[in-house]
């Protein structure tokens, strides 16, 4: 009552993109400098500009993680999630905050539901297969594992952060 609403022109539009572009930018550095606080802060800054920046929430939910709060984690992965519904990696990390909370089944959802938006998602299909294993299903595991080791690159381009992965992938179809 009696609040009136503001509309943005586009230069309002224009200076709030920018400042969020640069706080961005920002944070991304310091996290990559490894000044883990500065980036929390920073990314905290953008999610005030941009409630719904799903990169925001996204990296807000790995600080969480990082921080053993997996409750406020799923909340910011969710929120993620609802802002960028076809980003794989976003239920790929939910997956990894439901095995750390022990929940087999939210764990199982999300891989599934990540394998959903893209089936040949090289750490979907890894976690998948790891969460088979673990469960006991080594044949199923292996079966997966086959899979990935059908679409993943040659050996000499693998990315060093499934190297050790697409490693174990290959014992496991060799065992």
């Amino acid at each position: 009552l009696g609040t009136a609403l503001v509309r943005r022109g586009p230069k309002d539009t224009a200076q709030m993109t920018a400042q969020v572009d640069a706080l961005v930018q920002a944070a991304g550095q310091a996290a990559n400098a490894g000044r883990w606080q500065d980036a929390e802060r920073l990314w905290s800054q953008v999610r005030t500009l941009a409630p719904d920046h799903p990169q925001a929430l996204y990296s807000l939910a790995v600080h969480a993680f990082q921080r053993s709060d997996f409750t406020g984690a799923m909340e910011l992965l969710k929120a993620a999630n609802a802002a960028a519904p076809d980003d794989p990696l976003i239920l790929m990390t939910a997956s990894v905050v439901q095995r750390e909370r022990g929940d087999i089944d939210g764990e199982w959802q999300a891989i599934i539901d990540c394998l959903v938006i893209d089936p040949y998602f090289l750490p979907g299909m890894l976690s998948k297969a790891g969460f088979l294993e673990r469960q006991g299903r080594t044949k199923a595991a292996a079966n997966v594992y086959r899979d990935v080791l059908k679409v993943s690159p040659p050996e000499a381009h693998w990315p060093d952060a499934l190297r050790t992965q697409l490693q174990h992938a290959r014992e496991a179809v060799e065992a």
